[in-house]
């Protein structure tokens, strides 16, 4: 998952696992420290809250009637 805010606005891309590279839209939406990331063209979605540090995200990963947690976080450079 790639997420850049060069100007305050939020986009993101997906990239494939499947080590194809392939790199796929994602729509951000964030309120406070709610953020929800739809993934339109695989039909998912991720519903979670942001840490204080701004570093991980937990939260639900939706895709058809799959429904597992996840926690995002941020690679250490």
């Amino acid at each position: 998952l790639r997420i850049a805010q060069p100007d305050g606005t939020a986009a993101g891309t997906a990239v494939s696992p499947d080590g194809s590279g392939v790199e796929i839209p994602i729509g951000i939406t964030q309120k406070g420290a709610n953020v929800t990331l739809d993934v339109i063209s695989v039909g998912a979605s991720f519903v979670g809250v942001l840490n204080d540090s701004g570093t991980e995200m937990t939260g639900t990963w939706t895709q058809a009637s799959n429904t597992l947690p996840l926690t995002l976080a941020a690679r250490q450079k």
